[in-house]
């Protein structure tokens, strides 16, 4: 039986975001580039409108080691060439992930 809650790494997040077969929804502090290229990837896969992204982009966000400069380079250079929008939320500490009908269990 698959848990609901569980940790995380990069590995887990990619392989669920790349499993998504209609949507992805991703809140978080803050992305690394591997996730980075996941979400991109995503956008061109699954269309705009069904992928989301809510990150805090506060420069404190890196240096408490929660994501990277370069991957939210990436993740924006990715949204703008798919004509869309990573969403801003200050003070975002946790980490949210949900993908529908991704039959992947990690």
């Amino acid at each position: 039986m698959p848990q609901s809650i569980t940790n995380v790494d990069d590995a887990k997040l990619i392989a669920l975001i790349s499993a998504a077969k209609r949507r992805v929804l991703l809140l978080s502090p803050g992305v690394s580039e591997p996730v980075a290229n996941a979400i991109g990837d995503a956008w061109h896969r699954l269309g705009t409108e069904n992928v989301n992204v809510i990150l805090d982009v506060d420069s404190e966000v890196c240096l408490l080691g929660y994501g990277t400069i370069a991957g939210l380079s990436t993740l924006q250079n990715s949204a703008t060439e798919a004509k869309t929008q990573i969403r801003h939320q200050p003070g975002v500490r946790v980490g949210v992930l949900i993908c529908d009908d991704c039959n992947a269990y990690l």
